[in-house]
């Protein structure tokens, strides 16, 4: 069985506005600790098994059917 492991920063790169903060009206441009997304691939030679985890509350629908595409 193969596996690897990858981590990437996916800090947002203009300000957005946070989720879950109702009084918070302007968007945020600051990190005060990076967000992640992480991959862990599986390989026993016969299937292939991907898991994506992100911090994020959700992710477009457009991103999603990309990153589908590529894997």
């Amino acid at each position: 069985m193969r596996y690897a492991f990858k981590q990437f920063v996916i800090n947002p790169i203009e300000p957005v506005k946070q989720a879950g903060h109702i009084q918070q009206v302007d968007p945020v441009s600051e990190v005060h600790d990076d967000l992640h997304a992480r991959v862990l691939m599986l390989d026993d030679n016969d299937r292939i098994f991907i898991h994506v985890s992100c911090d994020l509350l959700g992710i477009r629908y457009d991103f999603e059917k990309q990153l589908e595409e590529k894997l």
